[in-house]
């Protein structure tokens, strides 16, 4: 499905959003705190602001914006971003309508018979998927290399 953007984007081109703590940051499909930060700082690096787009019970990442709002204007917030960085989460499948550049993280173990999350990620052509048992797994340095290449596209 590829849809036309919402009339009267917000200006979030200086920013990348990160909505990486499905089930409000428990389990498998989600990132650490920790390691949520140690993105939001990279992207800092590249010179973006960071945009959580964030339920009310998921962690806070320090140092970013959080949308704080409805699903609708959360997700105008980060449509209107450089790009999105997710875990397997309804913004990923948001982006993928709009074809928004994405970086997504995703868990095996969260459906134990499966060997590869294929057939449940949203497709978006502009979009690098990673997957490892826990997304937590998915080195930092394959993450930060994808945003350079989402970055530089």
């Amino acid at each position: 499905i590829h849809l036309p953007r919402p009339a009267e984007m917000p200006d979030n081109r200086q920013y990348i959003a990160l909505s990486v703590f499905p089930n409000n940051g428990q389990g498998e499909k989600a990132l650490s705190k920790e390691k949520a930060g140690q993105i939001a700082e990279y992207c800092k690096t590249k010179g973006y602001g960071v945009l959580q787009v964030n339920g009310p019970e998921e962690p806070v990442i320090e140092g970013a914006l959080q949308t704080n709002t409805d699903f609708y204007n959360a997700g105008r917030a980060m449509l209107s971003c450089k790009m999105l960085i997710t875990g397997d989460t309804a913004m990923s499948w948001l982006a993928s309508a709009f074809d928004l550049p994405t970086v997504g993280v995703y868990s095996l173990a969260y459906y134990p018979f499966c060997t590869t999350s294929e057939n449940w990620r949203p497709v978006n052509n502009n979009a690098v998927y990673f997957e490892s048992h826990k997304a937590e797994d998915i080195p930092n340095e394959q993450i930060f290399n994808a945003i350079d290449t989402v970055l530089a596209s």
